[in-house]
């Protein structure tokens, strides 16, 4: 109650400290860089820009969402928020090029993905499932970003995507010089059927001259108790845009 009342007036209540949990590293990569613009890639139901917005509610957030459904809830989240500059983008998927596509939905929404789920995903989440399916717009980050872009932005690029990680990246080539800060889930075990796994995108991120800031863990196998996914945070070394 007392989360929902403070949410209601404009404010969030936190619980964070110097630890390695998701909220404390957001916290800690939010107060060490000062983006101002971020964005927020698979944004399903807001869930990651009301924990920016509760640190600042005035930073300026866009959020993009495919699944149909899930975007409508989060326009109304974003409305009810009354944050002057969070901005929702119209439905869409994140890719490396415009098109469209079909987007699996899943009952639970979080896990709707553009690819197939793996039978390890099945297996560590059999309640899991796909129950539809639906079309949906794909457009390049740098292509859809550019209306909420100004020159001097410094950017944080959030990804939550369910194994379209790395087709979200190489969709962002014409922001790259602008982006202080990355933060995406990614898996050691392929969840998701022809999804890039944590390696591969942390040796392209790394690359891309970001250096390495935080780690989450994220679920393991029940039985190996093997860390099958996690979230991986990066940051440019002098904190500055390329």
């Amino acid at each position: 109650m007392k989360q929902r009342l403070a949410w209601w007036l404009g404010f969030d209540l936190l619980r964070i400290r110097k630890s390695n949990s998701f909220p404390a590293l957001r916290l800690q990569l939010l107060r060490a860089i000062e983006p101002t613009l971020v964005l927020d890639v698979g944004a399903n139901v807001g869930q990651f820009a009301r924990g920016v917005l509760a640190y600042d509610r005035n930073r300026r957030v866009v959020s993009f969402e495919p699944v149909h459904a899930s975007h409508d809830r989060l326009v109304r989240v974003a409305q009810q928020s009354r944050c002057p500059n969070w901005y929702v983008a119209p439905s869409m998927a994140i890719g490396r090029a415009e098109g469209s596509a079909m987007m699996n939905v899943a009952n639970y929404s979080g896990c709707s993905s553009l690819r197939p789920m793996s039978g390890t995903q099945t297996a560590f989440a059999p309640d899991i499932v796909y129950t539809g399916a639906e079309t949906v717009d794909v457009r390049r980050l740098d292509e859809a970003a550019r209306e909420y872009v100004r020159n001097d932005d410094r950017i944080y690029l959030k990804i939550d995507t369910q194994g379209y990680e790395m087709d979200v990246l190489e969709g962002a080539t014409g922001l790259m010089d602008r982006i202080v800060a990355i933060t995406l889930e990614c898996s050691f075990e392929e969840m998701y059927v022809g999804e890039t796994l944590a390696l591969e995108l942390m040796d392209h991120v790394l690359s891309l001259g970001f250096r390495v800031f935080g780690f989450c863990n994220g679920g393991r196998d029940p039985r190996s108790k093997a860390l099958l996914y996690g979230d991986i945070f990066f940051v440019r070394p002098d904190g500055q845009a390329a």
